[in-house]
């Protein structure tokens, strides 16, 4: 599995970078596959990648929208055929289990959480309503704190 961390400011000040590095730095050990850190006041987002199948090699993650959406995804999709049909004008070709994901919540919102079939936590910040949705399975087998 790999692991996903973040700081978010509700108050829209600057977070402690330092805190966020601290954060990132901890979760080394539980992605051999590197990662990447994002910072876009008022979130900071750390993702450290374990990858377990074909797809999650191409992923680079935190995922950005150009909007300043931000999304950590930790899971295996099981319903990617489904959601790709789906989603076929919003993917535009990228195929990634975290790309489907943020393209099925651009589409659907919040109701896209309970369209993936999978095991998996994430967690989205959305800039426009400044609020961040984290989620995960409903068998809840990913760890997932706050």
């Amino acid at each position: 599995m790999s692991a996903i961390g973040g700081i978010v400011n509700f108050n829209g000040g600057p977070f402690d970078h330092e805190i966020l590095t601290q954060l990132a730095q901890s979760l080394d050990v539980y992605g051999p596959d590197g990662g990447r850190d994002v910072e876009l006041e008022p979130v900071g987002m750390c993702y450290r990648a374990f990858h377990t199948n074909l797809e999650s090699r191409t992923e680079r993650q935190p995922l950005v929208q150009p909007d300043g959406c931000i999304l950590t995804w930790d899971g295996r999709l099981d319903n990617r055929e489904e959601l790709i049909e789906c989603l076929r004008n919003e993917l535009r070709g990228e195929q990634s289990d975290s790309a489907i994901v943020f393209a099925a919540w651009k589409k659907w919102g919040t109701a896209s959480f309970s369209r993936i079939i999978g095991d998996f936590a994430l967690s989205l910040w959305d800039s426009t309503s400044r609020t961040l949705f984290l989620a995960r399975d409903v068998v809840g087998a990913r760890l997932l704190f706050y």
